[in-house]
């Protein structure tokens, strides 16, 4: 992933104007641009802050002429006031007790958690550019989360499970209390009659239907009223 800064910040780490990269990006640094950013992995940005070095090195440390001694013309003596004693500073706030300093191991595993950040993203400009996109990514998500909720194409979590799921659970304790003593009791009757297995199967399908139906009818108008 090409690391992107701003022209401003690549005119810091050339120790050079702004207003000279803005010109070399219309020749040398042109295919290392990239909208208003500059790629500085680009071989031109790179052979551009080597020849800046270079030239940087190679300048001649100007030297500082001695400064010139005016003669002053002599002055009647002053006379001398007593100074007062410097106000009292304020301590410097100690540390919080229970708080100690971070130690070399703890601020190694901090780096160590920072450098991922830094090789995927490179530079600050660009983990700020991510982070925007990424904000206005769960804006847009959260914004259609809230028209399907408001046109009925979405039911919330909580109505879920406040009466969807407690339908579900009244049915089944249904089907495992009240239905297996009313199947036992119906078949049981049929079976003195020596009624056909087919008339049982019916049974009990009537039996779970009528309780899967109630389900049904009860959940559906649960929506409706969402």
């Amino acid at each position: 992933m090409p690391r992107l800064v701003s022209r401003a910040e690549f005119a810091r780490l050339c120790k050079v104007s702004k207003a000279a990269i803005t010109k070399a990006c219309a020749k040398s640094l042109a295919a290392a641009c990239q909208a208003d950013r500059i790629n500085v992995d680009h071989a031109a940005a790179v052979a551009y802050r080597k020849v800046r070095d270079a030239a940087a090195d190679a300048a001649p440390t100007p030297h500082k002429k001695p400064a010139r001694t005016r003669r002053r013309a002599p002055t009647a003596p002053r006379k001398t006031t007593r100074k007062k004693p410097p106000a009292p500073t304020e301590a410097r706030p100690k540390a919080e007790p229970g708080e100690p300093a971070a130690t070399d191991d703890e601020l190694d595993a901090y780096a160590g958690m920072l450098r991922p950040l830094v090789e995927r993203f490179g530079t600050s400009r660009t983990f700020l550019d991510w982070l925007k996109a990424s904000k206005e990514i769960e804006l847009i998500r959260a914004r259609k989360l809230e028209n399907d909720e408001t046109e009925g194409r979405l039911i919330s979590r909580d109505f879920v499970a406040t009466h969807v799921v407690k339908l579900v659970d009244a049915c089944w304790r249904r089907l495992l209390q009240d239905a297996p003593k009313t199947i036992a009791r119906r078949i049981y009757a049929l079976a003195k009659t020596q009624e056909p297995v087919e008339s049982a199967e019916r049974v009990v399908t009537e039996i779970i239907a009528s309780l899967l139906e109630g389900l049904k009818t009860t959940a559906a108008k649960l929506v409706r009223n969402a």
